[in-house]
């Protein structure tokens, strides 16, 4: 439960004021308050987009972890980089929502730092894994830069239908992006409007009708492994845009088995000194997932 007193010198409504008080609770959650009448206002309960007035107080009847947001795992930071585990079903970067970006600036400000955080880099909403946030324009345009030129190094791993031939694979394609549906099409050769995506994969473990695959990004397009793995046949074990409902209906999948696993900085301190400090630094966190490929009897 949150108690708060309306403050300022002018009317309000309800759903303003959520927005503005609690930044990391998602749109669709406060809706879910009103619905479900779990806010009151002057002691009464409430199911609408009343007006608020300086002085009066609101009582949510929610979790601290839904309002504040999820704690954010911070992996590693320094004054021009951090590293955070992005959870699934967070956004990088989305504006009035609990993203990434506002995640991190609000653990920064916490730890008595400027409450700045720029990603780097995106990941699907329903992605987790491995995120770096620059602190500074300087730092972001260093790491774009690096990414290009293929010195930050970013692995995945993921559960895809059937068995990869061969078992490992250089993929390459073109991408051609549809901004209207935010959706990708996979071409096997080059088109006006697609760029070249390549994209390796190793085979892991399979119990023949499910693969773990470690995938390092060439390049980074949009929904990239989630395209081009259904693109040759093994889509995403979870992922209902790219793949097989009817799969992931079978396996009870909800939420896409892609994380993002390590990060490799490949490049010398005199290369970047904005980032010297991240110089042949190597960072890792296990896919959730991992455990259950361990316990479901897949193979090497």
């Amino acid at each position: 439960m949150r108690r708060q007193t309306v403050t300022g010198n002018s009317p309000i409504r309800l759903t303003a004021w959520l927005n503005a008080m609690f930044p990391m609770l998602p749109k669709r959650a406060a809706a879910g308050l009103l619905r479900s009448r779990d806010i009151r206002v002057n002691g009464k309960r409430t199911g609408e987009d009343v007006e608020l007035c300086p002085g009066d107080e609101v009582i949510l009847y929610a979790p601290d972890s839904l309002l504040d947001g999820p704690p954010l795992d911070v992996v590693y930071w320094n004054s021009a980089l951090l590293v955070a585990v992005k959870p699934a079903g967070v956004s990088s970067a989305a504006a009035g929502e609990a993203d990434m970006e506002a995640l991190a600036a609000r653990w920064l400000e916490a730890a008595g730092e400027p409450p700045y955080a720029k990603a780097c880099h995106r990941l699907d909403n329903q992605t987790g894994g491995l995120m770096m946030l620059a602190r500074s324009d300087a730092a972001e345009a260093c790491v774009r830069a690096l990414m290009e030129a293929g010195k930050i190094v970013k692995t995945y791993h993921c559960i895809v239908r059937g068995v990869p031939q061969p078992p490992n694979a250089v993929l390459k394609a073109w991408m051609a992006k549809d901004e209207v549906r935010a959706h990708v099409r996979v071409l096997d050769k080059p088109a006006p409007g697609a760029r070249t995506a390549i994209t390796e994969y190793k085979l892991m473990r399979t119990d023949g009708a499910r693969s773990l695959l470690e995938v390092t990004l060439h390049t980074g397009r949009t929904h990239q492994i989630r395209a081009h793995l259904a693109h040759i046949g093994h889509p995403l074990l979870g992922d209902d845009r790219y793949g097989d409902r009817e799969f992931n209906r079978a396996y009870k999948a909800r939420r896409q088995k892609l994380w993002a696993s390590r990060l490799e900085f490949r490049f010398s301190p005199g290369e970047c000194p904005e980032l010297c400090q991240c110089a042949g630094m190597r960072l890792q966190r296990i896919a959730p997932f991992l455990s259950e490929v361990q316990e479901k009897n897949y193979t090497i």
